[in-house]
């Protein structure tokens, strides 16, 4: 039988730190038509612009009831075939990180809250301080809908002195509150 999905709401939410790490949650709304009990991400490591590979740790991805319990190493090997529901593991492939998470779904809607801690996010120069991150990326099989990212720097940085690009479609916007 035809079974299809889709993620029509990203609502991505991003803290940065002063020691350069920065704590990131991105809640993705799966629509499902049919049967799933699993899906899987990847996170790069790299981004073109960027020659250091982003340290990443702390991920747990979650739902509104509770977070899903990261496996052991000796029970990732077995997960694929059994697909124990709340649950998840991550790979370390390299270049980037897998991600893969076990739950059941018959034609509904899920958020799967994302959620990690970019250890170097942020790249320190002489005269600025960049954070080159991507918040939806490459490494996706579907186009994502209704992106909001909002990054929150808490300490006081004057508005003149930051800048924001976006390389989304042309009817994305990029603005810097007051």
């Amino acid at each position: 039988l035809a079974k299809s999905y889709q993620i029509d709401g990203v609502d991505i939410e991003a803290t940065a730190e002063r020691s350069g790490a920065m704590q990131v949650s991105e809640k993705r709304t799966y629509k499902f038509d049919g049967d799933y009990t699993f899906a899987y991400r990847e996170i790069l490591k790299t981004a073109s612009g960027r020659s250091a590979p982003y340290k990443i740790n702390n991920l747990a991805v979650c739902e509104i009831n509770g977070c899903y319990r990261q496996l052991l190493i000796n029970e990732i090997t077995t997960a694929d075939n059994t697909k124990p529901p709340g649950t998840f593991y991550v790979k370390d492939l390299g270049d980037r990180y897998y991600v893969k998470w076990f739950y059941r779904s018959s034609s509904g809607t899920k958020v799967f809250d994302f959620r990690y801690r970019i250890e170097n996010a942020v790249t320190r120069q002489m005269d600025v301080d960049e954070i080159y991150w991507q918040f939806i990326g490459t490494a996706w099989e579907i186009d994502q809908e209704n992106v909001v990212a909002t990054l929150t720097i808490p300490w006081g940085i004057d508005d003149s002195g930051i800048r924001a690009w976006g390389h989304g479609p042309l009817s994305g916007v990029v603005n810097i509150p007051n």
